[in-house]
C-alpha cells in the first residue's frame, strides 16, 4: 500500500509540473496571427516611387507654364549688385552695389573735396566718412557734436561726383545705373536741388560785376580830373 501511494504521488507531481510547461510551450491564437501577418515595412525604392507619382499639395501645376514664362532666361550676367568689377583710375577690385562709395573716396583723397565736414569755427577738417569726422571732434574739440557734422549735398559736389563716377566704372551702363539709383535717393530725401544743372558762368558775373563797378569809379574818376584840369585852364 505505501509503495502504491508514493507511485501514484510521483505520478501526480510529474503531471502537475509537466502542465505549465506544456502550456507555456503552447502558441496563442494572436501570436500565431502576427507570425502569419508580420508588419511589412516599405522599402526605399517604393518610398520613391510613391514620391514621385504624387505631386506636393501646396504645388499647383496649373502655373507651371506662367512662371515658366515668367522667368526669364539666363543670359550667364550675375546680379549687377554684387558683379565684380576693377576700378578705372586705381584698379582696385570693387563691386557695382560700392562703386559710389569708391568714388566719394577719391574725390576726398585726389581732388580734397570731402563728402562731411567739421562744422566747428575756424575748422576746415573733411573727409569721406563720418566716423571720422565726429572722431576728430573727440580728439580735437573735445565735443561729439553730431549737428556739426556738415554733409556736402551741393549741386557741384554731385556734378563732380558724377563725373568722376564715369571714370570708374568699366562700361557707361554700369554707371548710369548707379547714377539713377542716386537720383532716385535724393529725390526720396527731397533734395532734387542737387540734381539741377549748375548755372554757367555763375562766378564770371559775379567778377564782371566787379570789374564793371571798377570801371566806372575809374570813369567817374577820370571825368573829375577832366573837370577839374578844365576848371584849371579857365
Amino acid at each position: 500500500m505505501l509503495q502504491q501511494l508514493s507511485v501514484s504521488s510521483q505520478s501526480s507531481r510529474g503531471t502537475s509540473s509537466a502542465a505549465p510547461t506544456s502550456i507555456l510551450k503552447r502558441p496563442s491564437s494572436t501570436s500565431k496571427q502576427e507570425s502569419e501577418t508580420p508588419n511589412k515595412r516599405p522599402t526605399k525604392h517604393e518610398v520613391v516611387v510613391e514620391k514621385s507619382n504624387s505631386a506636393p499639395r501646396h504645388m499647383n501645376l496649373s502655373n507651371e507654364k506662367e512662371l515658366t514664362q515668367k522667368t526669364p532666361a539666363s543670359s550667364g550676367r550675375q546680379n549687377p549688385k554684387s558683379e565684380a568689377m576693377n576700378c578705372q583710375i586705381c584698379k582696385t577690385p570693387l563691386i557695382v552695389h560700392s562703386c559710389g562709395g569708391h568714388v566719394e573716396v577719391h574725390l576726398s583723397k585726389v581732388f580734397k573735396i570731402h563728402l562731411f565736414t567739421c562744422g566747428f569755427d575756424g575748422c576746415t577738417y573733411g573727409h569721406y566718412a563720418r566716423r571720422k569726422i565726429t572722431a576728430h571732434m573727440i580728439e580735437v574739440h573735445k565735443d561729439k557734436n553730431e549737428a556739426k557734422v556738415i554733409k556736402n549735398m551741393s549741386r557741384k559736389y554731385y556734378r563732380r561726383w558724377k563725373e568722376c563716377l564715369f571714370k570708374c566704372c568699366p562700361s557707361k551702363e554700369i554707371a548710369e545705373s548707379i547714377v539713377e539709383k542716386r537720383e532716385a535717393y535724393l529725390r526720396q530725401i527731397g533734395r532734387e536741388d542737387c540734381l539741377e544743372d549748375e548755372p554757367e558762368f555763375e562766378g564770371n558775373v559775379e567778377q564782371n560785376d566787379d570789374e564793371k563797378d571798377d570801371d566806372t569809379k575809374s570813369n567817374g574818376s577820370n571825368e573829375d580830373d577832366e573837370s577839374s584840369g578844365q576848371e584849371e585852364e579857365t
